[in-house]
C-alpha cells in the first residue's frame, strides 16, 4: 500500500512540475512578446514626428531635383534649393546628401581591363591586375545574389556594357522569366566589406585589426555598387575616375578637371551639354569611325560615356537631440526628363523625372 501511494503521489509531483513548466513556459513567452510589443510600440511613438520629417525632407529634394533636370540646370544645387524652402522645427535637424553614382565607376559591369585600371589607383600594374583576377574569380564561386536595380525597358547588360572577359558575367544578363524589364546578377558586390573574404584585399584595403582604412574610402567613393548600365557621367566624376578614364580614353585631366571645378581652389563649374564637346574643347581627343572599326574599338567613347545622370542617391539624416533617422534611397533619371511639346487640344500631364529603385530606413 505504501509502494501504490508513493507511485501515486510521484505521479502526481510529476504532472504538477510538468504543468508548471507549460506554464512558465507561456507566462516567459506571453512577457516576451509583450515586451516587443511595447518596444515598436515606443519606437514608432518616439520617431514617428522625426520619421515624417526626413521624408518630408526627401520629398522636397526630390521636387529641387526634379525640376533642376527638367530647366536643365545643375542637379547638385537641388539640396542647397530644397533646404532654403523647409520650414524645420527648432530642434530638428537635417543632413542631405545628393549624389551622383552614374558619375562613378561601376563595379558590375566592369571588365578585367576597367578594373585593372581601377585598381591602378592603388597599386601598380601588376598587383592591379591579379587585384581584378582575384576579384573576378571570387564572385564565380560567390553564392550571395545581389540587390537588383531595375531600370523600365532597358536591357542593360546587353546593350550598355562592352563584352566582358569575365565568365562570371556571361549569365548576369539573364532576365527573369516573365518580366523581361528586370535585370538580375547572380554573383556580385552587396556590400564593400565583403571584400575582405579576397587575399589581396586584404592587404590593401583593411588594416592589421581587419578594419577598413583610407584606400578602402577612396575606393568606395570612386566605384559604384548598384547596376545600372556601364555609362559614366563625365560631368560627375571625382578626380580618381578621370584618371581611370584617362586610361581608357585619350583626356586630358588637367583640362578637364580645370573645366568641371575638380580642383580644391576652383571657383567656377562647368558642364560638358555632350560628350563630343569635350573634343571640340581640346580635353581630349577620340577616335573617329573611319579610323577604327567596331571589333577594333570595343571602347567606344559613345557608349561608355554621357553628359546626364541616369542613378542619384539621396541620403537623408534626420537629427533631433540624440536620436536620429536616415533615409538613404537610389532614383533613376528617365528618359522623359525634358518635357514635351503637346497638342494645344491634349491636357496637360506631369510626367515623372525621377523612379524610385531602392529605399532603406535606418541602416
Amino acid at each position: 500500500m505504501n509502494r501504490m501511494k508513493k507511485s501515486a503521489s510521484g505521479a502526481v509531483l510529476i504532472f504538477v512540475l510538468g504543468m508548471l513548466m507549460i506554464l512558465s513556459l507561456l507566462v516567459t513567452a506571453f512577457l516576451q512578446n509583450l515586451h516587443q510589443d511595447l518596444q515598436a510600440h515606443s519606437y514608432l511613438e518616439v520617431n514617428s514626428p522625426l520619421r515624417n520629417t526626413a521624408y518630408n525632407v526627401l520629398e522636397a529634394v526630390r521636387c529641387s531635383v526634379e525640376q533642376q533636370l527638367t530647366l536643365g540646370k545643375d542637379f547638385h544645387e537641388a539640396a542647397a534649393l530644397a533646404e532654403k524652402r523647409l520650414q524645420l522645427p527648432s530642434s530638428v535637424h537635417v543632413q542631405i546628401h545628393l549624389e551622383d553614382e552614374s558619375g562613378k565607376i561601376p563595379l558590375h559591369g566592369s571588365d578585367e581591363k576597367q578594373l585593372t585600371n581601377l585598381f591602378r589607383l592603388f597599386a601598380d600594374t601588376w598587383d592591379a591586375r591579379m587585384l581584378a583576377k582575384q576579384y573576378q574569380q571570387w564572385l564565380q564561386k560567390k553564392p550571395i545574389p545581389s540587390r537588383l536595380i531595375d531600370l523600365p525597358n532597358k536591357p542593360l547588360a546587353a546593350e550598355s556594357s562592352p563584352k566582358s572577359s569575365n565568365p562570371s558575367e556571361d549569365g548576369q544578363s539573364a532576365q527573369k522569366k516573365g518580366n523581361p524589364s528586370q535585370i538580375f546578377f547572380p554573383n556580385a558586390l552587396n556590400d564593400y566589406l565583403q571584400l575582405q573574404e579576397i587575399e589581396k584585399f586584404q592587404t590593401i584595403f583593411f588594416d592589421k585589426k581587419g578594419k577598413p582604412n583610407r584606400q578602402w574610402k577612396r575606393l568606395t567613393q570612386s566605384t559604384s555598387l548598384p547596376f545600372y548600365g556601364y555609362r559614366i557621367n563625365i560631368n560627375s566624376v571625382s578626380p580618381d575616375v578621370l584618371t581611370v578614364l584617362s586610361k581608357t580614353f585619350f583626356l586630358n585631366v588637367e583640362a578637364i578637371a580645370h573645366y568641371l571645378g575638380l580642383q580644391s581652389h576652383a571657383t567656377e563649374k562647368q558642364f560638358y551639354s555632350h560628350v563630343d564637346q569635350i573634343q571640340q574643347l581640346g580635353h581630349g581627343k577620340f577616335p573617329s569611325s573611319s579610323e577604327k572599326t567596331e571589333k577594333e574599338q570595343p571602347y567606344s567613347y559613345k557608349k561608355l560615356l554621357t553628359t546626364k545622370p541616369h542613378l542619384l542617391q539621396i541620403r537623408i539624416v534626420a537629427f533631433e537631440g540624440k536620436r536620429s533617422f536616415t533615409i538613404q534611397s537610389l532614383w533613376a533619371v528617365m528618359d522623359h526628363a525634358k518635357p514635351k511639346k503637346k497638342k494645344r487640344s491634349e491636357p496637360s500631364k506631369q510626367e515623372a523625372v525621377l523612379k524610385l529603385v531602392e529605399l532603406k530606413e535606418n541602416e
